[in-house]
């Protein structure tokens, strides 16, 4: 008989910089003094609980918390679990009038990931093998929020980057132009012609700006560049691909699959940057790779490395994995980068994600 979900548990943790990061985090449009981590445990009638997780940067996590507590772990208690999707979109639809994103598609994020981190589980495989393999491996680049950092610090970061093996590198910009500019001229100088460089605006120029900005930047060779204007202006992305060699990426502040289904038709992006957490999860996550792939866009996910590695490893069009280890200081077996640049899955059934409680949970919200 199949299996039913047959009990839940939440959590919401929110813990301090000082905890997990040792300098100060800013980028274009924010400062970072809090990450909030909110979990879920789905446990069935068989004794096999699935864990799924989600963050916030300091905000909106009790809203969060409040959603996984009161309507998603509820509706999914005495469920069959057989296909994740399916719980999936019941949830979606039961919660569409109060929200298609946001608060929403977060909350669902850690859900989801629960769901599939249990199945997985119940056939005693890695998720991505689960989901079939694609590759065991994939390439990561090396990724800090680093736009307050002085010449010196964003130095010393990208040479720890190229020490652990990454062969490719993403800073920040938004910073006076010429500053800008004097930043990626020394970062391009440490790490050579060879390597990939990318840059992030985090959502902070308009479309006259990003114009300039891109032109001035052409010189750097650069892979990408990240999220230059607002999420919502998808023509004005679309504009800025036309007018541009460099390419233009962007995904981690859209929600759902319909929003990057949109940014596709007007061939807005050519690296589509989903984030497992903020758009629901795994089953709309894999959703959003099939579009991208038949619209041949690569896969280049924000964030949620140790969920993302599995996801990568199991769609035709992966790039690259965004290694920005924030939350490894918060947990018992954070992914370990190859020597070569690349990051494997871990071997473990499910996700294989464990946080260290033991540090977190004097950071529980009560």
């Amino acid at each position: 008989m199949p299996m039913k979900i047959v009990e839940y548990r939440t959590a919401h943790f929110k813990i301090s910089r000082s905890v997990w990061w040792p300098l100060k985090l800013e980028d274009r449009t924010l400062a970072i003094d809090f990450i909030e981590i909110i979990t879920i445990e789905l446990t069935t009638d068989e004794g096999v609980t699935g864990f799924g997780y989600t963050y916030t940067l300091g905000r909106g996590g009790a809203a969060v918390h409040a959603l996984l507590k009161s309507e998603i772990g509820p509706q999914l208690l005495n469920q069959e679990v057989t296909t994740p999707s399916s719980l999936f979109d019941s949830l979606w639809m039961s919660l569409q009038r109060v929200g298609r994103g946001g608060v929403v598609s977060v909350a669902l994020g850690a859900a989801d990931t629960a769901l599939w981190d249990l199945v997985a589980k119940v056939a005693e495989l890695p998720l991505y093998r689960y989901l079939g393999v694609y590759r065991e491996s994939v390439d990561a680049y090396g990724s800090s929020i680093d736009l307050g950092y002085e010449l010196d610090e964003l130095q010393s970061t990208v040479a720890t980057h190229l020490e652990r093996g990454l062969q490719s590198v993403k800073i920040k910009v938004g910073r006076p132009l010429h500053e800008d500019l004097e930043r990626l001229a020394a970062v391009r100088a440490m790490i050579g012609d060879e390597r990939r460089l990318m840059v992030d605006a985090n959502t902070g120029w308009d479309l006259p700006e990003s114009l300039r900005r891109a032109k001035a930047m052409e010189t750097f060779d650069l892979t990408w560049i990240e999220e230059p204007m607002n999420p919502d202006d998808a023509r004005g992305h679309a504009e800025l691909q036309r007018h541009t060699a460099t390419p233009i990426a962007a995904g981690e502040t859209l929600f759902s699959v319909s929003e990057f289904a949109n940014y596709f038709a007007l061939g807005a992006i050519r690296y589509v940057q989903a984030d497992v957490a903020r758009v629901g999860g795994v089953t709309p996550w894999l959703r959003i790779a099939t579009l991208a792939h038949a619209a041949h866009l690569p896969m280049a996910p924000h964030f949620m490395q140790d969920v993302h590695v599995h996801l990568l490893c199991s769609v035709p069009n992966a790039f690259i994995l965004e290694h920005l280890p924030l939350l490894d200081a918060l947990m018992v077996n954070p992914l370990v980068i190859n020597r070569d640049g690349t990051v494997t899955p871990p071997a473990r059934p499910g996700i294989g994600v464990v946080f260290n409680m033991d540090l977190i949970e004097p950071h529980r919200v009560n």
